[in-house]
């Protein structure tokens, strides 16, 4: 009888154990994503970092500068904020995973800004840039994964 009861606990702890992390690209514990601008009146990004917990959002002003960015927590966003970051990492096309391409369309080029999606892949840190207009090499899937970071940027940047 014991062997059954820790047999059923193992069972329930491995697939338990199984389920962290599956929003997240493979090995990575944080999603970091958020929009830029080179060129703007005030504050030139928005940046959120998503765990396995909590979102939280990058207040601080200024203009985003890809290698000497640092998330800082300036605030911690509502389960609410979670639960839509989440669906927006679970819809992370996977040919954003599976590509070294880095850059999609041409971001910022124009003074249009662009998004930004940063995640971990066997321990290597992964940036991919994206332009706000609809370009060739954007895929349906990446379209569609723009149009969700885009709303979930517009509706908590200011709160």
């Amino acid at each position: 009888m014991m062997q059954r009861i820790s047999l059923i606990l193992l069972i329930c702890l491995l697939a338990l154990s199984s389920c962290e992390n599956e929003d997240f690209p493979t090995g990575s514990d944080t999603l970091l994503f958020g929009s830029f601008a080179g060129h703007c009146l005030g504050n030139c990004f928005t940046a959120f970092e998503l765990d396995n917990s909590a979102v939280q959002s990058d207040d601080a002003e200024g203009h985003f500068t890809f290698d000497q960015y640092e998330f800082q927590a300036s605030r911690t966003l509502s389960k609410e904020a979670f639960t839509e970051a989440r669906a927006i990492s679970s819809s992370l096309p996977s040919e954003l995973i599976n590509t070294e391409k880095k850059s999609y369309g041409c971001p910022d080029c124009a003074d249009q800004g662009g998004f930004f999606v940063i995640f971990t892949i066997d321990n290597e840190q992964q940036m991919i840039i994206i332009d706000t207009a609809n370009t060739d090499d954007q895929s349906v899937a990446i379209i569609s994964f723009k149009k969700k970071l885009a709303a979930f940027i517009d509706k908590y940047r200011d709160q």
